[in-house]
């Protein structure tokens, strides 16, 4: 059993590849994808899983390197499972983007002991070097080593907006499609050396399937970025359009808003005649108190900015009709140097979620929310709180929407903090004891910045 378990890691047979650099390829690619993805825990037992499942897959593959040529599609199906395993083992994402990702680490898995064991033919082979297992490790685990660094310094440059790729059915099939059909040439030397497409000459089989995992690596690399790039188009598109409609519901504010102050205007002359007219102490006294009630929703905001003035106006007769307490504290122009657009984006949407979450307090006089917008030193910052019940969950450091409809909403946030980006700012979001606070801090241009 030891010698066997010895041949299997340091035997060199040219017709055949040692199963074990697949293995230890395989478990670099889960480290390459993964390592830029959200994970499921950050405690070390998710680790202690990936080193179970990569002992067993290890096992696995000891035990059927001898197998026929019949049971030889099923061990790659094993393989595979392997692999998914391990990704969804580390990773928080659904069963669409665990395949997804495990098809291009096991495309790298395969790509990487092609190339390490085909150095290593050639170099005993046609240079005429005597076999030594040190130089088989050293050549196997420099090629795994270097091309280990290039693809993952290559998909962390990929990745950097460290935006998280959610990948349709469609997409999965093609790219399992993809991972099939370069399995399928790689490997054609091994079930059938008749094709014309193939060799029984070992050289050529390893020149072959190298080539194959080149060219099917590249074209999954490439897919995936055209995915990003298509996602991305689809996300502003879709960002531009709340843009659109924050601005429309402004303007319809703005209208709304001005024939409300005028009825009241009309009906605060309607009650000075009346009290004119009318002499009785206590009539006179309800009268008074009915001013009262329409100057509540005559007093509009005055921020500093129109813009921010409608849309707390129109925010505050929302809160009022929902039962919820709203206070604002804001220098309305901090915000001069934005764009219209951009204030509509922010505060509608943050205050939509704000109402949103707030009238779900079960007691009325729990339903706050309190609005900052201030400068302080050279950055201008804007800070939105309210009240929540229940437990919220975070993802990517954004809230969770908790609409049943996700694939159409959760891009408020999103687009929030493409805007904050946008102006080389930022936000971020916390919550803890039944209290949310979102906020947002951009650098004040040079000529806004107070000395």
């Amino acid at each position: 059993m030891a010698q066997n378990i010895y041949n299997y890691f340091f035997e060199y047979d040219l017709s055949k590849t040692p199963g074990f650099i697949y293995v230890l390829a395989n478990f670099l690619g889960v480290i390459i994808y993964t390592s830029f993805n959200p994970r499921r825990r950050k405690d070390v037992w998710s680790y202690a899983e990936l080193i179970i499942l990569e002992l067993m897959y290890l096992i696995y593959n000891f035990l059927t390197r001898d197998i026929s040529t019949v049971l030889f599609i099923p061990s790659i199906m094993g393989a595979f499972l392997f692999t998914t395993l391990m990704i969804y083992a580390v990773c928080d994402m659904n069963r669409r983007n665990v395949i997804y990702y495990a098809v291009r680490a096991y495309a790298f898995g395969e790509l990487a002991g092609a190339l390490g064991w085909q150095l290593v033919s050639y170099v005993f082979e046609n240079c005429r070097v005597p076999h030594s297992v040190s130089v088989q490790c050293m050549i196997t685990v420099g090629t795994l080593a270097a091309l280990f660094a290039f693809f993952l310094m290559t998909e962390k440059y990929i990745n950097r907006d460290q935006k998280h790729l959610h990948v349709e059915r469609k997409e999965v099939v093609i790219s399992v499609v993809m991972c099939v059909c370069m399995i399928a040439a790689s490997n054609l030397s091994y079930v059938s050396a008749s094709t014309p497409f193939s060799s029984n000459v070992p050289g050529d089989i390893y020149i072959i399937r190298t080539i194959v995992d080149i060219a099917g690596v590249s074209l999954l690399s490439a897919y995936h970025i055209i995915l990003k790039e298509s996602h991305e188009k689809v996300e502003m598109a879709q960002m531009a359009a709340l843009h659109r409609i924050q601005y429309a519901n402004y303007q319809v504010s703005r209208t709304s808003i001005d024939l409300i102050n005028q009825k009241y205007h009309d009906l605060k002359h309607q009650i000075e005649f009346l009290k004119m007219e009318i002499s009785e102490k206590e009539k006179i006294a309800y009268l008074n108190k009915m001013e009262k009630e329409i100057q509540q929703y005559e007093a509009e905001n005055k921020t500093g900015n129109h813009i921010l003035d409608t849309i707390l106006t129109t925010k505050s007769l929302n809160c009022q009709e929902k039962n919820i307490q709203m206070t604002c504290v804001a220098d309305g122009k901090a915000l001069d140097f934005l764009n219209p657009m951009d204030i509509c984006s922010i505060f509608g949407n943050a205050l939509d979620n704000a109402i949103t979450s707030a009238e779900k307090m079960e007691n009325p006089e729990k339903r706050l929310i309190h609005v900052t917008v201030s400068q302080e030193k050279s950055f201008l910052r804007i800070k939105i709180e309210n009240s929540f019940q229940g437990v919220l969950k975070m993802k990517n450091q954004l809230p969770i929407t908790t609409k049943e409809d996700r694939l159409y909403h959760g891009f408020g946030l999103k687009s929030m903090k493409e805007i904050a980006e946008k102006y080389k700012g930022s936000l971020t979001v916390s919550a803890k004891d039944g209290w949310f606070e979102l906020r947002i801090l951009i650098p004040l241009p040079e000529d806004e910045k107070i000395i």
